[in-house]
């Protein structure tokens, strides 16, 4: 994805979020971000599934893009809410598991990323702050 795609999607990203979640708290945008993000990696893997191009070269496409800029706004408004820390170490691990995949493009490994966003998703549920 070149830069420009990149910057239009994630302003589009940052868009939406200000305009569906003006009147919420910091929480409430995490989990609107988190369920932006369950999409991009749901419609990711199902092209992952049905598709024979290489992992290398699926890493390229827009829905992997999205993950990222997804991944990037969304660590921004967690950090800037000041949440418990097992909350930013949940977090952590869903990066971590995308940047494993971004460094090997290992097709094997891409459903990590489904159960480190579970793993996310079930921690900031349960989490008051």
């Amino acid at each position: 994805m070149d830069e420009r795609r990149r910057r239009d999607l994630r302003e589009s990203l940052q868009r939406q979020l200000g305009e569906e979640t003006r009147t919420l708290g910091a929480r409430d945008r995490v989990l609107w971000l988190t369920h932006r993000l369950e999409l991009y990696v749901g419609r990711f893997l199902g092209l992952a599934d049905a598709s024979n191009a290489p992992t290398s070269s699926l890493l390229g496409h827009d829905l992997f893009g999205a993950i990222g800029i997804g991944t990037g706004v969304l660590d921004t408004e967690l950090r800037t809410a000041n949440p418990p820390q097992p909350l930013i170490a949940s977090w952590q691990q869903f990066c971590d598991a995308l940047e494993d995949i971004r460094n090997t493009s290992d097709a094997a490994r891409l459903p990590e990323l489904r159960t480190a966003l579970a793993h996310w998703q079930s921690t900031v549920l349960a989490s008051q702050w």
